[in-house]
């Protein structure tokens, strides 16, 4: 691991543009969110076309039967360029007292703590997510059988924060306001699909599977405290804030499955899907943490297991073709957040996981006796999240140029008490535009621009994990949260 990356911040070099990593406590989320849904879900592959009775390559994920509607062979690359900006804002009175009291024990100025822990911080990052996948009907004209392939990205993403200014007396405030939660970070699960799909012709009703191989990891740089304040300094002055790297990567599975039916042939499509939870239940990641704290020197890195449930997904979708040139599209999701109930880092070499992190409602061990084995609990308990989006599309030319527009709404799944600068939610709005060119009967050129509207999120005031007993105390998390996101997704598919 790198040695930078471990660096006792009294002697902190700038950051420059580190390695992306995120905020040690979740694969999970900063950024990359299916731009408009909730929690941090990426997928958003296919453009207006990711419905669950839509027959693109995409159908692999969104509703594997609709792949029945692909006749031939079909390559598709896709890419989503997420320009993300995000802002939060820590007022004073978030601050632990008790650091402020410290600091001016030790001689040191108060309002220089005061900088050193609130005010804004900001990023803006720049993130990348493709999508490759194929389909075939294995060269059997008229078969009912339909097969598909896939790599992308359906949770996940990176982000890292904007410097600050810092001081010879708190160095740690260069990484800025949101650094207890955030400094850099990776959290991503990457996925690879293998899934089909039968047609019976006669009631134009299909079928499909998939089965999904999930590759996740969390690599997160945040800073940190043992005691689970935001404490710079002790009463002689001694630093205390530290740096925790957490580097943990894991294998699961998951299956989706899916139905479409077609009530008017050629005109109308039904399509509905669920998406299983990845490791169908809660997922264990093995890897390192490395922590340096305070002014010691930096410990050797540790094996850790590190806990977290990712949700289930129900789609429904339905297009019609009222007029040859003119399609409509409804869709809805319903996004399981709920199994999100807490992430937990434990020491290896723990016995039941599980029962080890359980903890009370005040946050604390329901089992004491684990307290050596559980380093954090990272307390989420969000909520479950909805979307929808309306979208129509206008043909020219017969089908050679395609022009579309959409509009999406999706709820937040995160409660105030939990909403952090490592996990973003707000209720969001989507506003897309579109093209698709069909160069030929065998090359289609796409390009999407999505603008997503987050509402404002303001928890200054509302009581927050400092509220938390151990393990699952962290500095307090209110504060004024801004975010904005502008998509660019180009694709080409090739059909053959």
């Amino acid at each position: 691991m790198e040695e930078r990356r471990q660096f006792p911040i009294a002697n902190a070099q700038p950051r420059g543009r580190r390695p992306l990593g995120c905020a040690a406590m979740l694969m999970i989320a900063a950024i990359a969110a299916r731009a408009e849904a909730s929690g941090f879900a990426t997928a958003r592959f296919s453009g207006e076309h990711s419905t669950a009775a839509d027959g693109t390559p995409g159908a692999i994920y969104y509703n594997p039967a609709a792949l029945s509607l692909l006749d031939g062979q079909h390559l598709m690359i896709d890419a989503t360029i997420a320009l993300r900006t995000a802002s939060y804002r820590r007022a004073p009175d978030s601050i632990d007292p008790s650091t402020l009291d410290t600091a001016e024990q030790a001689g040191l100025d108060r309002q220089q703590a005061v900088d050193a822990l609130a005010g804004e911080s900001s990023l803006d990052n720049i993130v990348v997510l493709p999508f490759v996948g194929v389909v075939s009907d294995l060269g059997m004209a008229g078969s009912p059988v339909r097969v598909g392939a896939a790599f992308f990205i359906p949770f996940g993403g990176q982000s890292s924060w904007d410097e600050a200014s810092a001081s010879e007396s708190f160095p740690g405030a260069q990484d800025g306001s949101a650094r207890w939660y955030n400094i850099d970070g990776t959290i991503r699960s990457m996925a690879g699909a293998i899934g089909g799909s039968y047609r019976i012709d006669s009631l134009r009703l299909s079928f499909g599977v998939a089965g999904n191989l999930y590759f996740s990891d969390v690599d997160t740089l945040r800073a940190r405290n043992a005691n689970g304040t935001d404490d710079l300094v002790s009463a002689d002055g001694s630093l205390l804030e530290g740096r925790s790297w957490l580097d943990v990567s894991g294998i699961h599975f998951g299956l989706g499955a899916g139905v479409l039916w077609e009530p008017l042939r050629d005109q109308l499509w039904v399509g509905a899907s669920y998406q299983s939870q990845p490791g169908f239940g809660a997922m264990e990641m093995s890897g390192k943490l490395s922590n340096t704290l305070g002014s010691s020197q930096p410990a050797p890195p540790v094996d850790v297991v590190y806990s977290q449930e990712l949700p289930d997904i129900v789609r429904l979708g339905v297009r019609g073709r009222p007029w040859p040139e003119v399609e409509l599209r409804v869709a809805a999701d319903w996004t399981l957040w709920s199994r999100m109930g807490q992430m937990c880092l434990a020491v290896e070499g723990v016995g039941d996981l599980e029962q080890a992190c359980a903890t009370r409602d005040d946050g604390s061990l329901v089992d004491s006796q684990h307290a050596a084995d559980i380093v954090q609990v990272f307390q989420r308990r969000w909520d479950d999240g909805f979307g929808a989006r309306l979208s129509g599309s206008y043909f020219f030319w017969g089908d050679a140029l395609e022009l579309y527009a959409g509009l999406g709404f999706d709820s937040n799944a995160i409660p105030d008490s939990t909403l952090d600068p490592a996990l973003y939610d707000m209720d969001k709005y989507s506003f897309s535009l579109g093209a698709t060119y069909r160069m030929s009967e065998h090359l289609a050129l796409s390009l999407t621009l999505i603008e997503v509207l987050y509402l404002e999120r303001d928890t200054r005031g509302q009581a927050g994990n400092e509220a938390l007993e151990l393990p699952s105390r962290q500095p307090a998390n209110a504060g004024l949260y801004q975010q904005n996101t502008f998509l660019i997704q180009p694709a080409i598919q090739v059909s053959l």
